[in-house]
């Protein structure tokens, strides 16, 4: 079924019909028509497959960000969940100018996945010459697989940092990805001060926070996710 168009392309928009309109729909096209992953265990190339879990997480997580509700995702290794939600990070950042902001439990480990954003952008523009995407900017040792920034055409700004700087490097941005929540010191803290430097004016929609993260028996997580509103936690609701 052909894709209707809801409204106009925005004029910082990177991505052209019928990849331009921020839906779910559309974001698990772009993920299965765009975004090109690397299995280094097979050293292969591919797209994100078209399966039904990537298409229910694409409408879980859209959802999600739409309404600005925290999201956890508790995920297996082989689901490739990082690389999708690197996608839909980047798919958004390219819709419209934003900063997103990428965490893990090492600067060695974040910037790992900010890499991936730069590989898969440079394979975008190799494989699909029709969206004459103006090459991005990355900083960094990209050769040794670590960027530091990922800077889109259109302003969008993708940085990274460890669990020890998001009480600074949070600050501002439209995404927050705490990446192996799970395994921080204190998920609890962590996740607490993610949610209170993504809140916004009274008047703005804000900032956003998901947590992806292995299956843990740590207290702090199964705390963290025994909440029926993540921002419960901290009496923001």
């Amino acid at each position: 079924m052909d894709l209707v168009i809801l409204a106009p392309r925005k004029s910082d928009c990177l991505w052209p019909a019928p990849y331009d309109i921020d839906s779910p729909e559309v974001a698990f096209r772009f993920l299965t028509e765009c975004w090109w992953t690397f299995n280094e265990a097979d050293q292969e190339i591919a797209l994100v497959p078209k399966k039904p879990y990537v298409e229910e997480l694409c409408h879980e997580w859209h959802g999600a960000f739409a309404r600005r509700q925290a999201l956890l995702i508790e995920k297996s290794r082989r689901l490739i969940v990082s690389w999708i939600c690197r996608g839909l990070e980047t798919w958004q950042m390219g819709l419209t100018k934003g900063e997103t902001h990428i965490v893990d439990q090492t600067h060695e480990n974040s910037a790992e996945h900010l890499w991936r954003v730069h590989f898969a952008l440079g394979q975008l523009r190799e494989r699909r010459p029709e969206f004459r995407l103006t090459k991005h900017e990355v900083r960094g040792s990209p050769a040794a697989k670590q960027a530091t920034h990922v800077i889109l055409p259109n302003g969008s700004l993708m940085t990274q940092g460890h669990q020890d700087a998001i009480s600074e490097q949070g600050k501002g941005k439209t995404i927050v990805t705490l990446e192996e929540i799970s395994k921080y010191r204190s998920p609890a803290a962590f996740w607490g001060q993610a949610l209170i430097v993504t809140q916004g004016a009274a008047a703005g929609k804000g900032g956003w926070v998901c947590g992806i993260a292995n299956a843990s028996p740590i207290s702090e997580w199964q705390e963290i996710k025994g909440f029926a509103s993540a921002r419960e936690m901290l009496g923001l609701e």
